[in-house]
């Protein structure tokens, strides 16, 4: 019979357990624990439904009474995964949660806004903006506040700009083009001034280059379409920076200065055969 009993105790503390962690979102603004008034969630759900459409990121925040002994890093994410904060392609919520009793607070990020809203700039925004609200007992200003921050932080990741049809992809393809054709105008400059030297020292060169005319061309079209992707990497306005187009950039500026260098190398050594 006693351990008839703690089975039943058991039992009912997962319960609770589970109906804690797994809130059911249906709303982006969820203040189970009354500190908020009705007028600042109108103001948050206005803020956090324009983030939405027009970043395709979802905010939401929801407010506790107790932890009721978990981790807030269980909770939190338990409430994020069960709920499908975010896009499932880009992984992109963010969920602001506060626990009153524990006083604890917790901003739980998505991985494809990590890059952005990483854990220092999330720590920064609960202890300067948030907190010294908190610890006055104002909880709207400081929710507002810190919605604003996660807001600024974050805008401008995801967006219809993103699209994976349209406009943005023309310009991709139109840069990728072009850096393609400047490459092939400046590899058939080189060979015709190869034309010109005597044969043995054309073989000299092109045993010196090293290069085959079906690598040299394949080497063209992988850089013109680094680039041209590159290139987008430069106009936030038209595609957000991202890691991708960082990476992109240095990958394309390395290889022009290897062009570069190269070029040099064979005016000089052309001069030296001329």
């Amino acid at each position: 019979m006693k351990n008839f009993k703690h089975l039943i105790l058991l039992f009912l503390s997962f319960t609770f357990v589970f109906a804690d962690n797994f809130i059911n979102v249906q709303d982006y603004v969820h203040d189970n624990a009354n500190i908020l008034s009705s007028e600042t969630k109108e103001i948050l759900k206005t803020k956090l439904q324009s983030l939405d459409a027009t970043d395709s990121t979802q905010l939401v925040v929801v407010t506790i009474d107790s932890l009721e002994g978990q981790p807030i890093e269980t909770v939190s994410f338990n409430i994020a995964q069960k709920n499908g904060i975010g896009s499932k392609t880009h992984n992109n919520g963010v969920l602001y949660l506060v626990c009153v009793k524990d006083r604890e607070i917790r901003i739980e990020v998505g991985k494809g806004l990590e890059s952005r809203l990483t854990d220092m700039r999330a720590g920064e925004i609960i202890d300067k903006i948030i907190v010294p609200h908190y610890a006055n007992n104002n909880f709207d200003e400081g929710t507002l506040a810190g919605v604003d921050s996660i807001i600024t932080t974050i805008h401008g990741e995801y967006g219809a700009s993103q699209s994976t049809s349209g406009s943005d992809l023309n310009l991709v393809y139109i840069l990728s083009v072009s850096g393609l054709m400047l490459l092939w105008i400046y590899d058939s400059t080189i060979h015709n001034e190869q034309l010109a030297l005597p044969d043995d020292r054309r073989k000299k060169k092109n045993k010196f280059l090293g290069f085959a005319p079906w690598v040299r061309a394949s080497y063209a079209i992988l850089l013109g379409f680094i680039l041209g992707h590159a290139s987008l990497g430069l106009i936030p306005s038209v595609i957000p920076m991202t890691a991708l187009y960082t990476y992109s950039f240095a990958i394309g500026v390395t290889l022009l200065c290897v062009i570069l260098a190269r070029s040099v190398i064979e005016k000089l050594y052309i001069s030296n055969y001329a």
